[in-house]
């Protein structure tokens, strides 16, 4: 047994992805506590956020990675776009995590933007090959794509030496288990054994933990490193991600000498009764169609995916007598979704140049503060209304 552990690696989002739960901040001075518990529990990679959202979350990946005694990988999280990648450069950062935008279904524009994102990929591999940095590039809903397309893509990322591992993303949470290995049987048996896959599920119908469970199983066959992202309480966009909780609950009944061989078990309490405090009200618990949280839209791209076509939910709120609800306080934040937010809150428009600026100082001032208080919202948007 102890062969398929050696395959199994995690990487906690909670710093990244957590923070776009509805109801959950934290400072600039918790994060780094927090990075000195997860690390001490013995997690292989800890993401921390996006560079390129905010001179102080570029700050605070810098102090990060600057924090001694940290055994842990360090990653940051950027859209493959060139200037993204030059920031995440900037921040030291040796582990890169890219994900390439696409919506659901759309190989047209799949296409398009993988061919921008190979172009600036191109672009930046001479100083990614100087700095050392390994990058992960992904597709958004990457089981929403033409598998042949996808193939080829991958195949054309694994020849390229800035690309060190692949991604497969279940952006909506909606992927069954069968059409998971399918993939990625399809996508292992045509790129080399030696480039890890990274794994970002959603849990929007409890399905997170049955793919785990489902690549898991596999993986003494595919032989080759598979990477999964998780978070403390299962925290994330809408209904949530992977967690802790479910991941270690499967990997003990597998190999219980082995669990607590790879992991400090006894110190998890304590982490998640960190993370606990930072969580406002009952979200931090089991997910359900009827929480509000369910169809709540925190970061930019999944903001913008939303107004455009709705990619972002693939059960309609009103068959559970629920809205969508764009939260647009969060340290990634985009101006689509500020702009729709003040429309429906303010019944008025804004210029997208003024939402842009209130969507930069947005993440600022929740980088910087965890989050902001209603009064404090309303300043900042009335600075730019008036």
């Amino acid at each position: 047994m102890r062969d398929i552990f050696q395959y199994i690696k995690l990487a906690d989002v909670t710093l990244r992805e957590g923070r776009q739960a509805q109801g959950f901040a934290m400072t600039p001075a918790s994060c780094m506590s927090f990075m000195r518990l997860i690390d001490d529990f013995g997690v292989d990679i800890v993401e921390l956020n996006h560079p390129a959202s905010s001179s102080e979350l570029h700050s605070f990946i810098q102090d990060a990675i600057a924090l001694p005694g940290v055994q842990a990988k360090l990653a940051t999280h950027v859209r493959c776009v060139r200037r993204d990648l030059e920031l995440a450069f900037e921040t030291g950062c040796k582990n890169i995590h890219c994900y390439i935008s696409a919506s659901r279904g759309g190989l047209r524009e799949a296409r398009e933007t993988f061919k921008r994102s190979v172009d600036d990929i191109k672009a930046v591999s001479d100083e990614c090959l100087r700095t050392q940095a390994n990058l992960r590039i992904s597709f958004e809903h990457t089981f929403a794509l033409d598998l042949d397309f996808l193939g080829d893509a991958y195949l054309q990322l694994a020849d390229m030496l800035a690309v060190s591992r692949l991604g497969f993303a279940d952006t909506t949470g909606s992927c069954f288990p069968d059409k998971v290995l399918d993939y990625v049987h399809n996508i292992a048996c045509i790129v080399p054994a030696n480039i890890p896959f990274h794994f970002h599920f959603h849990n929007d119908h409890g399905l997170a933990a049955a793919n785990f469970l489902a690549l898991y199983s596999i993986a003494d066959q595919l032989q080759r490193e598979l990477v999964f992202d998780v978070s403390v309480g299962g925290l994330g966009e809408r209904n949530g991600i992977l967690s802790f909780g479910d991941v270690l609950s499967i990997m003990y009944l597998r190999n219980k000498k082995e669990l607590e061989r790879r992991f400090n078990l006894q110190s998890y309490k304590e982490l998640f009764d960190f993370v606990r405090q930072y969580v406002n009200g009952n979200n931090f618990v089991r997910r359900d169609p009827i929480n509000p949280a369910a169809f709540t839209h925190s970061a930019g791209p999944h903001l913008k995916g939303m107004l455009r076509d709705g990619s972002y939910e693939s059960i309609d709120p009103n068959s559970f007598g629920m809205r969508a609800i764009y939260n647009v306080i969060n340290s990634g934040t985009g101006w689509r979704g500020v702009k729709a937010w003040i429309k429906e809150s303010f019944n008025c428009d804004i210029k997208e140049e003024s939402a842009k600026c209130v969507a930069a100082e947005i993440r600022s001032l929740t980088a910087q503060h965890g989050s902001l208080h209603e009064h404090e919202l309303e300043h900042v948007i009335k600075q730019y209304l008036e």
